[in-house]
């Protein structure tokens, strides 16, 4: 489980302990010491999301279940959980043995083609994971 250390981040201050869905990569800057689970984080965005965290002292476990990822694309020394982000339970046991501070979410199902002809299943890869990581957080 994470500890909770001191957060300077514009948005939440020296708070006791920061919480957070990271939308960007832009606010990583202002942060220090955090741990961070990326979602995603063997994909092409997710992958330098993670490597950008890394150099600026942060740690990072990745979940990502390489449908479309790479075991390659993901840095050093990021811990890769291989995990379907639509299996919950699993979801969960990351977010016990790793303990993040926030998470970035940058898993998703990335074919258009498949979007257009299964919106549900797409919807599977993005709404989901989404409402099973906030879950996790809170």
């Amino acid at each position: 489980m994470g500890s909770a250390r001191p957060c300077t981040c514009q948005r939440y201050g020296a708070s006791a302990r920061c919480v957070a869905v990271l939308i960007t990569t832009t606010t990583l800057a202002d942060l220090y010491s955090m741990k961070l689970l990326v979602t995603g984080g063997a994909g092409f965005i997710g992958s330098h999301t993670a490597a950008h965290a890394l150099r600026n002292g942060h740690d990072v476990a990745i979940i990502d279940d390489l449908s479309t990822g790479h075991r390659e694309n993901v840095p050093e020394p990021a811990e890769l959980h291989e995990v379907d982000m639509r299996r919950r339970d699993d979801v969960r046991q990351v977010f016990q043995e790793f303990g993040p501070d926030a998470v970035v979410h940058q898993a998703a199902q990335a074919s258009v083609a498949i979007s257009v002809r299964k919106p549900v299943l797409d919807a599977s890869f993005s709404e989901s994971p989404t409402n099973s990581t906030r879950r996790e957080v809170a």
